[in-house]
């Protein structure tokens, strides 16, 4: 019995939208390191945003 192969086109980084190869079964979600931290930067501070705000 063979492996199970899957081809999984390339999917847009969440933060700059550029094609980002699928190399493994697991999607990547960001192009690099820094896009996934300045994604969870930007939800704090609109998270404290809006605490502030209300």
């Amino acid at each position: 019995m063979g492996a199970i192969e899957i081809e999984v086109g390339p999917l847009a980084c969440k933060w700059c939208k550029r094609p980002v190869p699928q190399r493994r079964w697991w999607r990547r979600r960001y192009c690099n390191g820094r896009h996934r931290v300045k994604k969870w930067v930007a939800r704090i501070f609109e998270f404290v945003g809006e605490v502030l705000s209300s």
